[in-house]
């Protein structure tokens, strides 16, 4: 005789065999779905379908994850196949595995599944052991072989911020390596000078500046991604960087180029190889009282920043080099400007010629530098414009709309983005406005179909 209760445990038995066996066959297809949905945001099937087996994948970098500090842990499980391959290795004190920690690292390892380590620790450990804010003390080496590291967090050191921000700049600038770090409108990683700051894709919350910290009026975020939430939106740039960076370092001319891998040149060539849509504007001023126009003093989108990261297109810009002696730029590329003139004595302006062999949708053009961090009590940075000029005179009217001059005088970024550009022959002016020559990284790309014919004859914008 079956009791009612042997009778509800076989139920249950059932019931959790048939959810077993549905999640069991499904999940394939379910992650099939998800992941279908963010590569195609992110350019990651066009640059594999282009590139093939020769695609980056970050392979031999070395990542250091950074989680908030608490009860729900820092530390990365092994239960993902996507960790495969990859050591995984905490640095401080260790916790139990996080699925924050998971759900962030799987983001990132889409993009860049052939990274060889993975270092994670928790955000007391960055701010107190590594970074030593709040002593005399200098920030501690990074762990050993770490070329990114990104802080999948966002909140406040509690009255140290402007000391941690200081700190973590200073870190980079002498240890050479991309700082990522989530932007919410919170008050501190997502407002550093020396990073990227990264929003997720909801622009209302990505919407502001960093007027709560050291430095304000800057435009933040640097760029977005398709995921909506900040913290996989920075496991996602980490990838993307982990992958210029293994470029830089495999691709033969890349590799006679060091400067290709400086951080804010990763910086320059992911921002200036984001997707943007129509609405995207910086802001650009008609007529000035210097009496010139379409003059931005604001660099990046209020609320995407530069735009949505396209690892395809970024793998481009790196990827078509740097002009070599006197040559011509063509749509894509990037140089290192380190201000050297002719006679040995340092030059305030460096024009770049490029020419555009075919009309393009846009015209990006981004340049990036560090500010100079002595101490956690002074910095410097210099002032740098931007500007794009027409170098012939085959047209009279060559782009329909978007910013010929970049300059803001708080930010260590200034961009273009000029909307249906004619072909033909174009010089991007970088002027050190003020302050001392540190080195900066310029990239650009021209992309895009050609709508319509170019309506405004812009002035130089030099």
């Amino acid at each position: 005789m079956n009791r009612p209760a042997d009778r509800r445990i076989a139920s249950v038995l059932v019931t959790a065999l048939v959810l077993f066996g549905v999640s069991f066959f499904l999940r394939p297809y379910v992650l099939r779905v998800g992941e279908a949905a963010a590569e195609p945001q992110a350019g990651l099937e066009r640059l594999r379908a282009r590139m093939g087996a020769f695609a980056p994948t970050g392979a031999g970098i070395t990542v250091l994850q950074i989680e908030a500090s608490g009860k729900q842990g820092w530390t990365l499980g092994g239960m993902s196949d996507r960790y495969r391959g990859v050591v995984v290795q905490a640095v401080g004190p260790t916790s139990e595995p996080s699925p924050h920690a998971g759900m962030v690292a799987n983001a990132m390892l889409r993009l860049a599944p052939g990274l060889e380590r993975i270092y994670t620790a928790s955000s007391t450990w960055f701010i107190g052991e590594l970074l030593r804010a709040g002593t005399p003390e200098p920030p501690r080496p990074l762990p050993s072989g770490t070329s990114v590291a990104f802080c999948a967090w966002v909140g406040s050191s509690g009255g140290a911020d402007d000391d941690v921000l200081r700190r973590a700049d200073f870190l980079v600038e002498r240890t050479p390596f991309v700082l990522v770090g989530g932007y919410t409108g919170q008050p501190l990683m997502g407002a550093m000078y020396n990073g990227i700051a990264v929003g997720g894709g909801k622009p209302r919350a990505n919407r502001g500046t960093s007027d709560k910290v050291d430095g304000p009026g800057r435009c933040k975020p640097d760029l977005i991604t398709s995921h909506g939430a900040a913290s996989p939106a920075t496991g996602e740039v980490a990838g993307a960087a982990a992958m210029l960076l293994e470029a830089a370092g495999r691709l033969p001319r890349l590799k006679i180029h060091p400067e290709a891998a400086r951080p804010h040149m990763v910086k320059a060539v992911l921002l200036a190889g984001a997707v943007r849509d129509a609405n995207w504007t910086n802001l650009p001023e008609a007529g000035t009282d210097d009496g010139e126009d379409r003059v931005s003093r604001h660099p990046l989108d209020r609320a995407v920043g530069a735009g949505r990261l396209d690892v395809a297109r970024s793998v481009e810009i790196l990827a078509s080099g740097a002009p070599e002696g006197g040559d011509v730029g063509g749509d894509s590329g990037w140089t290192a400007i380190d201000w050297a003139g002719g006679d040995g004595e340092p030059s305030r302006e460096v024009v770049v010629p490029i020419r555009l062999d075919r009309a393009v949708g846009e015209l990006a053009v981004v340049v990036c530098w560090n500010r100079v961090v002595d101490n956690p009590l002074e910095w410097r940075l210099s002032n740098v414009d931007l500007a794009v000029e027409r170098a012939d005179e085959l047209a009279t009217t060559w782009s329909r709309s978007g910013n010929v001059a970049s300059r803001s005088v708080v930010d260590n970024v200034e961009m273009i983005l000029l909307r249906d550009v004619a072909a033909g022959a174009y010089r991007i002016r970088v002027l050190l406005a003020d302050g001392e020559p540190v080195p900066v990284s310029l990239a650009w790309l021209g992309s895009g179909p050609y709508t319509s014919s170019p309506l405004v004859a812009p002035r130089d914008g030099g």
